[in-house]
């Protein structure tokens, strides 16, 4: 993928399809595939990543996925991929198409587990597994879900620029929460079992705050819609 002139002639047709999987790499027994627009992102083909995002069915959601015995056990969208909040170009093009909510939430894991992760008897599989290790200690295992904000991520990242271009739109909502909720388990070399449920539904400038990001919480607190009183969990 990188002849603009060819990718023209494909879009053409009417009847490609512009979400289509193809592999890449086949390790042991899970096959994993990405999305024409997956492989453009990828090499930073600006003209290419345009050509493909302005298509009227193209789909963000879902641009690379890792199958086994032909069950998705892993996907991700564009906000999945490592270099997408590096590569600003790229970013900005996504963000001024107006296919976009500003206030998109990502989350992670794309599909979310069908049971709480704090479901009990879910959990109690992990605790017998934990409890036979010979060595009568275990590694934590830690399971997480969250729905998480641009802004949010910007913050995460610990990217003023970012945070400052994505207040500049006119439909962000500067207070909106994002969540993150966890659990872990695990068995200590003292052998006692140590359990974790942690939960956290935070503001943006809650989390610049708890991060120390003075920068930040400057460009937040400049923003005319900013609630400084709106409540947290965590």
């Amino acid at each position: 993928l990188g002849n603009i002139e060819i990718v023209k002639l494909l879009l053409e047709n009417k009847n490609i399809d512009i979400n289509a999987f193809a592999s890449s790499r086949i390790p042991r027994y899970s096959l994993s595939e990405q999305t024409a627009l997956y492989e453009a992102i990828s090499i930073h083909n600006i003209e290419i990543v345009k050509l493909l995002i302005s298509h009227e069915k193209i789909d963000f959601n879902m641009i690379s996925k890792t199958t086994y015995n032909n069950k998705i056990i892993e996907a991700q969208s564009i906000f999945d991929i490592p270099f997408f909040f590096r590569d600003r170009d790229i970013m900005k093009l996504f963000l001024n198409t107006g296919k976009f909510n500003v206030n998109t939430k990502v989350k992670k894991p794309l599909a979310f587990p069908e049971k709480d992760i704090w479901d009990e008897d879910e959990n109690e599989m992990y605790k017998s597994r934990a409890r036979r290790n010979l060595n009568g200690y275990s590694q934590p295992n830690k399971k997480t879900i969250s729905e998480k904000t641009l802004l949010f991520i910007a913050i995460e990242l610990n990217d003023a620029d970012l945070v400052s271009y994505l207040l500049k739109n006119k439909n962000i909502n500067v207070n909106l929460k994002s969540m993150t909720k966890s659990y872990i388990f695990y068995i200590n070399r003292e052998k006692e079992e140590i359990e974790e449920k942690n939960l956290m539904i935070v503001t943006p400038l809650y989390f610049a705050v708890e991060k120390g990001s003075y920068e930040i919480v400057k460009l937040l607190l400049n923003h005319k819609k900013i609630d400084v009183n709106m409540k947290s969990i965590k």
